[in-house]
């Protein structure tokens, strides 16, 4: 799976981007998974693809309809006509798609509920936030004297 996102990205990606780009600890999944029914809700295209991945990889199977077959919903926002029914039934455990993948990375099903608190959604605004790295404290301001420092110079001032 990483030489595929390598060649599609056109670029070395990053390993720890991704659970799916290590290689699993057996070919026969987590044994306590065996149990496990994954309907998937909110999430398109690849990002949706490598969830159902994870799934197999994990050894649970994946479903493509909400039904009461399922054990988990993992979804992208809480809202929409399958949330609305696991929330109504219960069913279904309601789960972002950071279970599965830590699932995966630790090779074992985690508890489910510090899991649930949080939408794919939520979670990724708070992955694309803890990524951000602010400028220091003065950084622009320093950044900003030697470019006018260097702008004087060439035009041949003294800074």
């Amino acid at each position: 799976f990483w030489v595929e996102a390598c060649i599609k990205r056109r670029d070395v990606v990053i390993i720890d981007d991704s659970p799916i780009y290590v290689p699993p600890r057996s070919l026969h999944g987590v044994p306590d998974m065996a149990n496990v029914h994954v309907c998937v809700t909110g999430y398109t295209g690849d990002r949706r693809a490598d969830l159902i991945t994870i799934v197999n990889l994990l050894g649970a199977e994946y479903l493509r309809v909400l039904d009461r077959k399922s054990t988990h919903l993992v979804c992208y926002e809480f809202e929409g006509a399958k949330w609305a029914k696991a929330n109504q039934t219960k069913l279904q455990l309601v789960v972002s798609h950071k279970w599965l993948e830590e699932c995966l990375r630790q090779w074992r099903r985690l508890p489910e509920a510090e899991f649930a608190a949080r939408s794919g959604k939520e979670e990724d605004r708070l992955a694309e936030a803890e990524a951000e790295v602010p400028d220091s404290e003065g950084e622009e301001d320093d950044f900003s004297k030697d470019i006018n420092a260097r702008e004087n110079l060439t035009r041949g001032g003294v800074g």
